[in-house]
């Protein structure tokens, strides 16, 4: 499994959605759900000393049809990630995860939904 895999089951566990159903990896499909992706966004650079870890980053973003409901989901994911260390989500042992910003809207799409993104940055192994 990959990380994006590990963080969808997470959120899945949070009861913020089902995989496949409403929460989406790498992609959020073009339709008018209620939804959640999950995106890789590469990483920063490697420690070219401690070649046993990685340093990935990724992005949530959340679509709800009204802005308090997409803040409400946008926060709760930012709690349930924010400042986790030294668990094992899945498959990937995480030193840290750690929120890049705070969340943000940015904006409303063609149906009128509010979308809104966060980025993370972990430390892995």
């Amino acid at each position: 499994m990959s990380l994006i895999d590990d963080i969808a089951t997470d959120l899945t566990n949070a009861g913020l959605g089902n995989v496949g159903i409403n929460i989406y990896k790498s992609h959020l499909p073009d339709n008018d759900t209620e939804a959640i992706a999950v995106l890789d966004t590469g990483g920063v650079e490697p420690d070219k000393y401690i070649t046993a870890m990685d340093n990935p980053t990724f992005q949530i973003i959340v679509r709800a049809n009204n802005y308090s409901d997409g803040k409400s989901r946008i926060d709760t994911v930012k709690s349930r990630l924010h400042g986790r260390a030294n668990v094992t989500l899945g498959s990937t042992y995480f030193y840290f995860i750690h929120a890049q910003a705070e969340p943000g809207h940015i904006g409303r799409n063609d149906r009128g939904q509010d979308e809104f993104s966060i980025n993370f940055i972990a430390k892995t192994r």
